[in-house]
Order: structure tokens, then C-alpha cells, then sequence
């Protein structure tokens, strides 16, 4: 018998890797995630390297370090589908938007990061992240709750943790850690597995717009609980999820 676990709250994705995502009332979810997310990267040319807020090291190499990526924020001009990715709009820090269809688009990028970056769309992101168990990120608010009650003039902005979707649950503690390698639903055809308990990294204390630099949030998931917020997620049901869906344990 499938059992309720709580309801659909928000649902994010991230157009471009690195670069602040969008909050969306419905999505497609594929075997790769949402559809659209981490479409695309900036690419250094250069260092013939992807950049990324951190250094990561991949199945498709290394990323080179951009802490300013987290200071812009993406959006698709239009809804993506499985044929093709839609353009992107960057919102700058200043306020100002460029679309990647303006012919100065990656000079205005170049120019913001320091450095000369061109906007590709890179499937070896989505690839690596479906092969590594981690198509999916799932949070739910009483984890937020949870960690935040262990440091509790800590900025928990649900933004700095870069989930897809946000569940809305009664039960109290970290309960999506409860659900690994369980089967859950979202919506009427979404079958997606807890595969494991989110580690984090030191992007989560960084400055993300005008979410300011925090050292102790990291700190704190860290020693407090075993360095874990959230869970990833493969995907064994693709479908469309909405926010106010219903989220059930299935086994």
C-alpha cells in the first residue's frame, strides 16, 4: 500500500550549470532530471574546461573555478522539449537581462567573469549526473527546518541548496534520508528511487545574489549531520509534476 509522504511545494531548474535556475509551477521530468536542467555550461576556450562556482572533478574532467557565475541568474525564454533547448536569458548582477540570441551576449559574459566564455550546449552534464545516481535532487522543508534549528541565525535559503523539487512534509527531521533506496511517486506518473543522501560542498555558504557568504551553514551540516542535506534521486517513471502534486512512498 503506497503511503503519503507530502505535497509538491516548488520545483526548480537550472538552465545553465553553475548560474542561478528559475522556479517553475510545472516540469517534464525525463530520465535525466527536469527537462532543461544543466542544458547548458559556460566553456573556457582557454582552459578548455567547463567553469563552475567549484572546482569538481567529473567522468568528463575538471571544472575551472568561477565564484561570480553564482551572482547571475538563468532562464529559458521558452519551454524546453526533448527536440531542443530554447535560448537562455541571463539576468546580470547589476539587474540587467542579455538573451542568448543578442549577438553580444557571450562579450557581455566574458566581460561580467573575467574571462573569455562561450555558452554550449553540453550533454555530458546530464549524462554523468543520470549514470552517478543523481538525475534528480529532492529536499524536503522539514530538513530545512531540521538544520536550521541547529544554527538557527544561519541564512537556510532553500535557494542555496540548489534542489529540483521541494516537498512539503508533516514528518519532523530529515525524513527524505529515511526514503533511500525506497520507490517514491510525484504526480500521477512520476516514479523516481532515493539513491542516496546528498553530500554537500562549500558552494551552499557562498554569495549567491543577495544571499550573503556564510561559512557556518556548511559548518554546521558538517559536523552536526554528517555532511548530508537533501537526497538524490534516478529516474524509473518519466511524466509531468506540478506544484500541489502528491508525493507517495511506493515501496
Amino acid at each position: 500500500m503506497a503511503t503519503e509522504l507530502g505535497v509538491v511545494q516548488e520545483l526548480w531548474r537550472y538552465p545553465v550549470m553553475g548560474l542561478r535556475g528559475e522556479r517553475v509551477q510545472e516540469a517534464e521530468i525525463v530520465q535525466r532530471g527536469i527537462l532543461g536542467d544543466r542544458t547548458y555550461v559556460l566553456y573556457s576556450d582557454h582552459a578548455s574546461k567547463v567553469v563552475d562556482p567549484v572546482k569538481y572533478k567529473y567522468t568528463w574532467g575538471e571544472t575551472l573555478t568561477a565564484p561570480g557565475l553564482l551572482d547571475l541568474s538563468a532562464e529559458f525564454t521558452s519551454t524546453p522539449s526533448i527536440s531542443s533547448a530554447p535560448s537562455v536569458s541571463i539576468t546580470m548582477p547589476d539587474g540587467d537581462r542579455i538573451s542568448s540570441d543578442d549577438p553580444e551576449f557571450e562579450a557581455v559574459l566574458s566581460e561580467a567573469l573575467h574571462q573569455e566564455l562561450k555558452l554550449l550546449n553540453y550533454p555530458p552534464v546530464a549524462e554523468a549526473r543520470t549514470k552517478s545516481g543523481r538525475a534528480l535532487h529532492i529536499l524536503t522543508n522539514s530538513s530545512l527546518e531540521a538544520i536550521r534549528e541547529l544554527y538557527p541565525t544561519g541564512d537556510f535559503d532553500v535557494r542555496r541548496f540548489r534542489p529540483n523539487i521541494v516537498i512539503d512534509t508533516p514528518v519532523e527531521g530529515f525524513p527524505e534520508e529515511d526514503w533511500v533506496e525506497s520507490i517514491i511517486s510525484v504526480g500521477g506518473e512520476v516514479r523516481l528511487k532515493v539513491e542516496k543522501p546528498n553530500k554537500r560542498c562549500k558552494l551552499i555558504t557562498m554569495k549567491q545574489g543577495e544571499m550573503l557568504v556564510d561559512e557556518k551553514i556548511y559548518e554546521t551540516i558538517s559536523t552536526k549531520h554528517d555532511n548530508t542535506l537533501g537526497a538524490m534521486c534516478s529516474v524509473l517513471g518519466e511524466g509531468r509534476v506540478r506544484v500541489g502534486d502528491q508525493v507517495m512512498l511506493l515501496s
